[in-house]
């Protein structure tokens, strides 16, 4: 459940009633503010963590033109997973103990954990940072030149040529060759 609730929110139908979707935004909003990092932290290790995206986009289609607050919450989250893509899916723990502190001092996510840090028992820094910067994703290749390169018609992948014959191919959204 934990892995496809996004899925399903993205595929709901969009024109239930208002009383519906208030009530798909007060669960969205209590379990951004009250259950998020926990989420992040078990799907990680369910080995999950490039699920988390998918999840992510599903709660902000639904939250986009209606409730800015938990949009903006669920932006951040998605700019967290990716900055700290690595050291999430790798260590569970580093949701608290390296992103959390390393997250931009103005973002949501920063703002909502920062007042809770005593549950957590971490003692975030302040980020060098005081927002998310433009360049959300760097892919890497050290051992090659990269010749050519070339987006998917869905966004998803990234495809590059070498000029020793190489192609690789990435996932745009946790940057890792795939």
């Amino acid at each position: 459940a934990c892995a496809n609730w996004g899925y399903h929110l993205s595929s709901a139908n969009r024109d239930a009633s208002s009383k519906d979707i208030e009530a798909l935004l007060s669960v969205l909003d209590a379990f951004a503010r009250r259950k998020l990092l926990e989420w992040i932290e078990c799907m990680s290790i369910l080995d999950l963590t490039a699920d988390t995206l998918a999840c992510v986009s599903g709660a902000l289609l639904w939250t986009a033109a209606i409730k800015a607050s938990v949009h903006n919450l669920f932006l951040d989250t998605k700019y967290f997973i990716q900055e700290f893509f690595v050291p999430i899916s790798t260590m569970p723990l580093e949701v608290y103990h390296t992103a959390l502190s390393w997250t931009p001092s103005s973002t949501a996510i920063k703002r909502l954990y920062k007042q809770s840090e005593a549950s957590h028992n971490i003692a975030l820094c302040n980020a060098l940072e005081i927002d998310w910067e433009n360049c959300r994703q760097t892919l890497e290749c050290p051992d090659h030149l990269i010749a050519s390169i070339s987006l998917s018609s869905d966004g998803e992948i990234v495809v590059a040529g070498t000029t020793d014959g190489y192609v690789l191919v990435y996932n745009v959204n946790t940057g890792i060759l795939i």
